[in-house]
């Protein structure tokens, strides 16, 4: 007690001391806080936004306007006493003085200097000036910039003695990062080395490097231009006959000459294990090209057939060496699952009469087989769940790379009870649970297509894939028991890196629901087809394709795009079946009723990154769904809803909309509201708090729509005219543990207009009544 009372004595003392205190009150003579740097630059040009991280000593933090942080150090300094409290205020919260360094701010100087000659304006002056204010022992920095009047380039030369690498160079200068009658600058400089070097490099020059290049600057024109020599030095050998004396050789391009690939390599097998080789010959999707050739090393039996590794290799035989093959070569294997580590290393072919070298891809085996248990809570629109999952995971089940997974799960969950129902005696037995789910999962990805077509006929760089899943999926809820069956067949391969496709052949979807007869009783009283069709079995078989294009690299901190949109159509399959069998009105199979519809979506995202822990994210997403022929309503699962952690935030899930419809029956809230069309968009920044802890601040907005108008739902329906004054609005603060393979999030929401109050009560300050906070727990991020 005694302890509580002391620590909640010091923080009201350090909470007034935040407010009342100098903050450099305890600083010893001659010392002097630093409270401020200005910057100021000669009409603007180059920009004080380019100088500013070269000033190496920056003030302490300010939280609106106050030395939050540095008082309360101050205040848990150890002084007579120290306790463990006071060291977690100082090393959590508190921030030490930053007390002025001279030298610092000198180095900081030099570099603008630096900065200042390698872009251009040379002879620039920089200068800084210390304001002290000794009663306050406080200081303020200013820097002054008068750039000079920058150099131009003129004109670009070339001094290359190798005919042959003068050729490559030559014909290259369309790509050159150098370009006349800009301002000099030394990135562009560095750039064009990097360029040249990897060209030369993919050309077959294996020990090329850029220390070879080098540029001349002239700027003796007395008219603020410059002229660049590029030279490309030959490489110094040692004669042969004269070993102790030097000449000038030739850059010397490599050819490959044999590729060797070792499926499971490690150290000790390598050293110790015989090893056996057998050629694997590869026909060239273009029939006027040679066959590749491959060698492979393997100890015991080879447990991988070779095509499944030799489409990822893209070093061949009789070709020059390209760096570019060797990068492209270690991403495609990485990405294969069974391999744990890869290595890709050249030798040279020593008496040779040509400069050959050969490969060895080097791959070191994981674990083939896994098992895991996963233990989630879960937080559907405030509905609390616990469920657990046992996976078996299989790396290369036929020889070839493919990976074999199945999944048992189960779940139990809070569900909201509709119409009174009444919850079932196999769920009493559950303290405070209400639903039970359980289920099992199988799905197979291989890394080809499965067609029957030779997988050489199509480019490496698709990077073929194809999968096939089964699942089925066992729930009882307090109104309904239902069965789900699911399997479904696609192919996905890559256009390039940026761009992907998914095409999915077959997918089947049948649902059997089970309601209880109260429940059933209140839905057909509803007299309501939307509602109905939701809850009656159903079959859906759909074709559909997915189109991806990703900007993002990877440990790379840079601005990406990401967009993706989906097509779906279904029935056409039972559709066909119906009309084959001369019964073109059946819309059913086993007398369970399959659904036609035509369905797209689009979700577009801009993530604009202002280092690598502050990201600005936004999105726009919008889809709409066609039934086709005598189908009046989207299937309950194909209907597009909003509300979530992953969607508006304000509302719990699938509680928004559609449109501006509010229901007059209360029993009607419990039900999921779905929509023909939704439209959303978000913004949202994300900031770092403290080590793992990150902040972030939302708004959401969108909502869904009827394509047509509906006796049940009253002003539902879509309308160009009135859309836009029914789009909900929500924002809010986030919480996020970012332990680096997940992230838990947690996201707390108000509405700030909501469609569904009349048109002159819809924001938030219209309406007293809605300071509800919605919050949202969620794993990962909702975009």
């Amino acid at each position: 007690m005694k302890r509580s009372l002391f620590r909640i004595t010091f923080l009201l003392l350090a909470a007034f001391g935040v407010v009342s205190c100098n903050p450099a009150r305890k600083l010893a003579s001659g010392e002097y806080l630093l409270v401020k740097n200005t910057l100021s630059v000669d009409k603007n040009k180059p920009s004080p936004d380019e100088f500013t991280g070269f000033i190496k000593q920056v003030p302490n933090h300010k939280t609106f306007g106050l030395y939050f942080n540095l008082r309360v150090y101050n205040m848990a300094k150890p002084g007579k006493r120290d306790s463990k409290f006071k060291r977690w205020l100082r090393n959590t919260i508190g921030e030490p003085p930053v007390i002025l360094d001279t030298t610092l701010h000198d180095n900081s100087v030099k570099m603008m200097r630096q900065y200042l000659d390698n872009h251009g304006y040379f002879n620039s002056q920089v200068s800084r000036e210390f304001e002290y204010k000794p009663k306050r022992k406080k200081v303020k920095v200013h820097y002054s910039i008068h750039a000079a009047e920058p150099y131009f380039i003129r004109t670009v030369k070339y001094n290359i003695p190798d005919p042959e690498i003068y050729k490559i160079v030559s014909g290259g200068l369309s790509a050159s990062k150098i370009k006349t009658n800009v301002i000099y600058n030394t990135d562009d400089i560095d750039a064009e080395r990097e360029r040249l070097t990897r060209a030369l490099l993919n050309e077959g020059y294996f020990y090329f490097s850029k220390e070879y290049i080098s540029f001349e600057v002239d700027s003796a024109l007395n008219s603020h231009k410059l002229d660049l020599t590029l030279s490309i030095a030959n490489p110094v050998v040692r004669l042969a006959e004269f070993p102790d004396s030097l000449a000038p050789g030739k850059h010397v391009q490599y050819l490959v000459n044999r590729v060797y690939v070792n499926t499971n390599y490690s150290v000790r097998s390598n050293e110790t294990l015989p090893a056996d080789t057998v050629c694997v010959v590869i026909p060239h999707r273009r029939k006027d090209r040679p066959p590749k050739v491959y060698y492979f090393i393997y100890h015991g039996k080879l447990k991988i057939r070779p095509k499944s590794v030799t489409q990822s290799v893209y070093i061949d035989a009789g070709w020059n060496y390209a760096v570019n093959d060797v990068e492209r070569t270690f991403r495609q294997l990485s990405a294969i699952r069974m391999f744990r580590y890869v290595n890709i290393l050249f030798n040279e072919v020593p008496d040779s009469t040509r400069k050959l070298i050969d490969c060895s891809i080097l791959l070191t085996r994981a674990p083939l087989q896994a098992f895991s248990v996963d233990v989630v809570t879960t937080n559907t629109g405030g509905e609390l769940g616990l469920s657990t999952g046992l996976i078996y995971e299989n790396k290369n089940l036929l020889r070839g790379a493919e990976v074999f997974k199945i999944r048992v799960n189960g779940a139990v969950e809070i569900q909201k009870l509709n119409f009174g129902s009444k919850t079932d005696p196999a769920l009493k037995k559950l303290p405070f649970f209400n639903t039970i789910e359980y289920g099992i999962e199988t799905g197979i990805a291989f890394n080809r297509f499965l067609i029957p077509i030779p997988q050489e006929r199509f480019s490496k760089s698709f990077r073929p894939r194809t999968s096939i899943n089964t699942g089925y999926n066992y729930q009882k809820r307090p109104d309904y028991t239902r069965y789900i069956v699911k399997g479904s067949f696609a192919y996905e391969w890559n256009e390039s890196d940026y761009k992907s496709h998914i095409f999915t052949p077959f997918e089947v979807n049948m649902v059997k629901i089970f309601p209880d007869s109260t429940f059933s009783a209140k839905i057909e009283a509803l007299q309501d087809r939307i509602l109905k069709n939701s809850y009656k079995d159903h079959l859906i078989t759909a074709l559909k394709y997915s189109y991806i294009y990703n900007t993002q690299q990877l440990n790379k901190v840079s601005d990406f795009i990401y967009f993706r949109t989906d097509a779906e159509l279904a029935g056409l399959l039972f559709w066909a079946y119906s009309y084959a069998k001369g019964e073109p009105g059946s819309y059913s199979v086993s007398d369970i009723p399959y659904s036609q519809y035509a369905r797209l979506y689009t979700d577009f995202r801009f993530y604009h990154m202002f280092d690598a822990k502050n990201t600005l994210v936004c999105r726009a997403a919008a889809g709409i769904g066609f039934p086709l022929n005598k189908f009046n309503t989207l299937p309950f699962e194909k209907s597009f809803y909003m509300g979530g952690a992953n969607s508006m935030r304000g509302w719990r899930l699938k509680t928004l909309g559609p449109g501006a419809y509010k229901s007059v029956d209360t029993t009607l809230l419990q039900f999921d509201r779905t929509g023909d069309i939704g439209l959303e968009a978000n913004l949202e920044y994300r900031f770092p708090i403290y080590k793992i802890l990150n902040g972030a601040i939302f708004l959401d907005a969108g909502n869904i729509w009827l394509r047509k108008k509906s006796d049940n739902f009253k002003n539902a329906e879509f309308n160009v005219q009135k859309f836009l004054g029914q789009v909900a609005l929500d924002g809010g603060l986030g919480a996020r543990l970012n332990f680096g393979f997940f992230v838990v999030r947690l996201d707390g929401a108000v509405v700030l207009k909501d469609p569904a109050m009349p048109e002159k009560q819809r924001w938030m300050w219209d309406n007293s009544n809605r300071l509800l906070v919605i919050g949202n727990l969620g794993i990962g991020y909702p975009f």
